[in-house]
């Protein structure tokens, strides 16, 4: 192997450990311990949420307060009686993120256990 090849692998793998550990340190800095609902609700009812973004297919929730930090939750069925409502009238500006399936993977999902 000619010394430039070995001098640009060594680069190569230099430039990726950098990169796995700039991102090992910079997804723990912004990870953030998940609200629950009860926590979500008294602070929709304190008027404190300024917005959300509701995840369609996951259930999540991630909102900003009013004085700028985020914050994610989990909703068991979307369609909790009231929630919407309670959102509207604490003045919460809502967003709606439905993230549609690829239709192949749909189909793998759904044939997968016949294939097995």
């Amino acid at each position: 192997m000619s010394t430039t090849l070995k001098t640009l692998s060594l680069w190569l793998v230099v430039i990726v450990i950098a990169i796995v550990v700039w991102n090992v340190f910079s997804a723990g800095a912004t990870r953030e311990e998940p609200l629950t609902f009860t926590e979500f609700m008294r602070m929709v009812e304190e008027n404190r949420v300024a917005s959300v973004t509701i995840s369609v297919p996951s259930n999540q929730i991630e909102g900003e307060t009013k004085d700028g930090q985020t914050f994610t939750t989990v909703v068991l069925d979307l369609t909790f009686d009231g929630l919407v409502g309670e959102l509207r009238e604490a003045g919460v500006e809502i967003e709606v993120d439905a993230q549609d399936q690829s239709p192949y993977m749909a189909a793998l999902i759904s044939w997968a256990p016949m294939l097995i």
